[in-house]
């Protein structure tokens, strides 16, 4: 516990030097009223001197002729408090202070008795401080006014519409959190939701994928760019952002004839965008960090998964880079023959460090590198945000708007220290790791007693490997009931790889790993609180489906709910089975109706797998069937499964027969289910509403949510609801 105390230590140490470091440089300024002040010292600024060094505020503040000419522009435009203020607060944040209407007074009557014009001072020279107030050119001072007040104005209305970007997405999520709180807190009134707009909504808005079927499959643009799109009302929702986005973006561009700082309409335009993409970019940060944590309390407040925040994520990533691009590119052509002399200053050299990080990202972040090299990309994809991060703060400084990047900070600092606290909370207990059937690694670790199972979630596992202690990778779990967890690990690359490889040499191809666990993270689905429950999953998506059902069976049970509850298993051998059979033996004690479908019911060899479950004296003691399938004296039997031929013994048959006879609570189907019959059955067999939730593979959800949202508009007039259980988040 002292490493995570030192942990803490370091972050609270870090936002402290964050915030010191915050005060270097411009401070934030909200111009409103005060903008006929600003105005003024720019022109002050660009005509003359009152010390030798034009950003040595402290001799500015304090320097009488200075304030007198103030005074003296103030007083031509009409000297209102907020514009008289605005010189008090801009000293104040360079640390002089004073009465903010006696200075005013005071140095308005200097500049009536002692202010002199260009014309009136020998020798003037701009660079030279002034030893009497300055008499400003009234023809400039009223283009000063009207040019800068514009600048100001847009830098205002930029907060304004970045807020206005925080706010739809504000909207937005609250619409969601009400509609996903109410199927929780009220679920007999939603069953009740089946009018006809309510169900033509439901179809062909909420439910469906955003084009034809797919959705947690990937998709390719232009056969060439792979990538995922979300619901159809997710996709909505972006569309929307996206245009509300340009609309402000595209609005209130004033027109100044002969303004004075770029002395053309269609380049003070430009400022003015440039202006607000950096603004309006840089507001949109903390939701873009946020979107992205584990730990986004967004998801435990709306209800959403994962997967859907990180697909928004994406989205308000790409719009925010683009805004930043703008930006650059706007000044870059403002700068002019400037360019080079301006671009080797600091903060500008940290602004190319940032954009240039942000491009990376967004190439790095394409699906075809985040599914090929997801661990390179996801350390890859902290470091260039970091630099992003650190780039954006050093260029923003100069103007104040460091202010806007802490949050960013704070939200990011937030999700890591939960992470921490979640893994130091855990422990780290060695977990019994067991290969078993099906290429699948079972990983049983005890739990501490806080820690609460959630019924259909995951969690993040750290094998403290030496080589991969870094790596954490999400997997759905069971409970048992001697306070310990199970994780089934199907084996890939990697860890999983290792580890395998690792136990095949193993006594009893078992070993002993320390781990440490983060989560739980995910929430049960509102499906139990339907009159019918069909929970589907596929290959190893089961861990999660099983926990879920069970929860609910044994909820309903208890009598809290009298609800019917369906599980549909889709396995591709009857040698899946092996690696979950205990969990479907326990499955007898429990009112859930259980299918399994074997889509590749032949003779793929499982004699091993077989062997470990059942007796010596019902073991087939032969050899690998796979291998030897036409023996003497056997009887083969052909089978046409999706076209191909497949060789069945009478070996397999025995222990196919004595699986059954175990399993007799569950029906068994060879073949691949015909996912419409499927639902339209499970529909009309229901007595009332219906819900289903699927884990499978992407295609298969996909085609489940398809035929689910057909069967919404139903003519008896019942509850369809479909729960997407996979997280597809790379």
């Amino acid at each position: 516990m002292k490493l995570l105390q030192y942990i803490i230590v370091f972050i609270i140490t870090s936002l402290n030097g964050s915030l010191v470091a915050a005060s270097v440089g411009s401070p934030f300024t909200l111009y409103k009223d005060s903008k006929p002040f600003y105005s003024c010292n720019n022109q002050i600024s660009d005509t003359v001197s009152f010390c030798i060094e034009a950003t040595d505020y402290q001799c500015l503040c304090t320097n009488k002729n200075y304030l007198a000419t103030v005074a003296g522009c103030l007083q031509t435009v009409g000297p209102s408090p907020s514009a008289v203020n605005g010189l008090v607060t801009f000293c104040g944040t360079r640390g002089v202070y004073f009465d903010s209407y006696n200075w005013f007074n005071d140095s308005l009557q200097l500049y009536l008795q002692q202010a002199k014009s260009k014309n009136q001072i020998q020798n003037f020279n701009k660079s030279s401080p002034l030893e009497t107030p300055f008499i400003l050119n009234q023809t400039a001072l009223m283009l000063y006014q009207q040019t800068y007040n514009m600048y100001y104005a847009n830098l205002d209305n930029s907060l304004y519409y970045g807020a206005a970007c925080l706010g739809y997405w504000l909207l937005m999520l609250l619409v969601i959190g009400l509609v996903n709180w109410t199927k929780v807190l009220f679920p007999n009134f939603v069953k009740k939701l089946t009018s006809p707009i309510v169900n033509k909504w439901r179809k062909y808005i909420s439910a469906p994928a955003t084009f034809k079927r797919k959705k947690a499959e990937e998709q390719r643009l232009f056969k060439i760019v792979s990538h995922l799109i979300l619901s159809r009302f997710d996709s909505m929702i972006v569309f929307g952002f996206y245009i509300l986005v340009i609309v402000l973006h595209a609005i209130n561009y004033p027109a100044i004839e002969n303004e004075v700082r770029y002395k053309s309409q269609y380049l003070a335009h430009l400022k003015i965008l440039g202006d607000r993409t950096a603004v309006v970019g840089i507001m949109l940060m903390p939701l873009i960090f946020l979107f992205a944590g584990r730990n986004n309390f967004l998801q435990w407040i709306v209800g959403l998964n994962y997967s859907t925040f990180v697909g928004y994520h994406r989205h308000l990533a790409r719009i925010m880079f683009s805004l930043f691009v703008i930006h650059a590119a706007a000044f870059s052509y403002l700068f002019g023959d400037n360019y080079n002399l301006v671009m080797s200053e600091t903060n500008f050299i940290w602004a190319v460090v940032a954009i240039v990080c942000g491009g990376i990202i967004m190439f790095q972040a394409l699906l075809y590198f985040r599914r090929k090299w997801y661990e390179v990309f996801l350390v890859a994809h902290i470091v260039l945000a970091i630099f992003w991060t650190v780039g954006l703060w050093y260029h923003v400084q100069y103007r104040g708007y460091v202010w806007l990047v802490l949050p960013s900070i704070a939200v990011w600092s937030f999700d890591r220290a939960v992470r921490l606290a979640r893994l130091f909370a855990f422990g780290f207990p060695q977990a019994d790791i067991t290969l078993i059937a099906d290429e699948t690694l079972k990983v049983q670790v005890q739990k501490p007693k806080y820690w609460k199972s959630v019924p259909g979630g995951h969690a993040f596992i750290h094998f403290l490997d030496t080589k991969y202690f870094w790596q954490s990778h999400p997997f759905t779990f069971i409970e048992e009931e001697l306070g310990s967890i199970i994780f089934f690990c199907k084996v890939k690359d990697g860890i999983t790889r290792s580890l395998y490889n690792r136990l095949l040499s193993s006594p009893g191809k078992s070993t002993k790993v320390r781990v440490t666990v983060e989560g739980p993270y995910g929430e049960p689905t509102p499906a139990r609180y339907a009159d019918s429950a069909v929970f589907l999953a596929g290959g190893n998506g089961i861990p999660g489906i099983y926990s879920e059902v069970v929860d609910a069976a044994q909820g309903s049970s208890t009598g809290e709910k009298k609800n019917k509850f369906k599980l549909v298993w889709v396995v591709r051998e009857w040698k899946s089975l092996f690696w979950f059979y205990q969990e479907l033996v326990n499955l007898k004690d429990l009112d859930i109706d259980t299918t399994i479908y074997v889509t590749r019911p032949g003779i793929e060899s499982f004699v091993e797998e077989y062997n470990n479950r059942f007796s010596e004296s019902q073991a087939i003691l032969s050899g690998d069937i796979h291998e030897k399938p036409k023996k003497d004296g056997v009887k083969v039997s052909v089978n046409k499964v999706d076209g191909e031929e497949e060789e069945e013994d009478s070996e397999s048959d025995g222990m196919i027969d004595n699986i059954k006879l175990e399993l007799d609570h569950i029906q068994f189907h060879e073949g691949r289910p015909n996912i419409e019959f499927l639902v339209d059955g499970f529909v009309e067999q229901s007595n009332g509403s219906i819900a289903f939730v699927a884990c499978a593979h992407h295609s298969m959800v996909d085609e489940i949510r398809y035929y689910c949202a057909h069967k919404i508009d139903n003519p008896e007039k019942k509850r369809v609801d479909f729960y997407e259980q996979v997280q597809v988040w790379a």
